[in-house]
């Protein structure tokens, strides 16, 4: 797993930034409790746990956008999510 991780750092020096930059992003205006990283790992580790589909998790995520200020950071989508972590 740490091979790959170096592998996708040399091949792309800005993976770290981007992980950097969502380690420390309020998943919206005023949010202190999560970020978007800690936040996006949370719901994909329930995912995993729970045996959700892509499908149900996307559905998830669009209804937590919808819940959430509008200036939230959420992926839209299982896709995006998944991009996103790896």
């Amino acid at each position: 797993m740490m091979s790959q991780f170096v592998q996708k750092l040399d091949d792309n020096p800005d993976v770290i930034e981007e992980l950097l930059s969502d380690s420390e992003k309020p998943l919206y205006g005023g949010c202190s409790n999560y970020t978007k990283l800690a936040d996006v790992l949370k719901l994909y580790n329930s995912k995993v746990a729970h045996s959700w589909t892509d499908k149900s998790f996307t559905a998830l995520l669009e209804l937590l956008i919808d819940i959430l200020p509008s200036d939230n950071v959420l992926p839209s989508s299982t896709y995006n999510a998944k991009k996103m972590l790896s």
